[in-house]
């Protein structure tokens, strides 16, 4: 073996160490079980719904994060004052709905901070199980595109699996498109996603 296959090799091993300490570092990131689809839309009093499809998720968490566009086109970090999460007693499975905007009282907001429609606002939604490692798909959208041209109509991110061809109607966003699908394809969407 000349002096660059072994270079090469011990490269190559190098990296695969560093690897499997990065991987075993990161905890439950890549074991955690994804599945389903959270979609977004507007209610004609101008609430925000959080459309969850959890499949068999037992989702009691839903992690709200906000992210702000400063002065010179940024986007503001998420921090302990952007953001915040709303807990129910009772898990969740299959299609459910959540105001975000006047979560019912079965939904305990401790901070009580609402989520509405304004500009220059990025909000993140993440669905998860306390019961277990798993999470629905969530979103980040401009919460001032989030209209929805009819009741059976949501927003959702098609990072990760939704097709193209599936959405009627795509929005460029910073994080990846996001789609508008009818609630029937939403409700459709309990072929697990990746584990990651």
């Amino acid at each position: 073996m000349n002096t660059t296959s072994r270079a090469r090799n011990l490269s190559r091993a190098a990296i695969a160490a560093l690897t499997a300490v990065a991987l075993a570092g990161c905890g439950n990131v890549i074991t955690t079980r994804v599945a389903g689809q959270t979609g977004l839309n507007v209610n004609s009093d101008g609430d925000i719904i959080a459309h969850i499809q959890a499949c068999d998720i037992p989702v009691d968490r839903i992690f709200i994060s906000l992210k702000e566009l400063s002065p010179d086109g940024q986007w503001v970090p998420n921090d302990e004052e952007n953001s915040w999460e709303i807990s129910s007693a009772t898990a969740h499975t299959g299609y459910f709905t959540v105001n975000l905007t006047h979560p019912d009282a079965e939904w305990d907001n401790p901070t009580g901070r609402i989520l509405e429609v304004q500009d220059d606002k990025r909000y993140g939604i993440g669905v998860f199980s306390s019961a277990e490692d798993a999470e629905v798909k969530g979103l980040s959208i401009l919460t001032n595109t989030l209209t929805s041209p009819d009741d059976n109509s949501v927003a959702v991110s098609l990072f990760g699996g939704q097709s193209a061809e599936d959405v009627h109607q795509e929005t460029p966003n910073d994080y990846g498109e996001v789609g508008l699908i009818t609630l029937e394809q939403l409700k459709g969407t309990c072929t697990p996603a990746s584990a990651h």
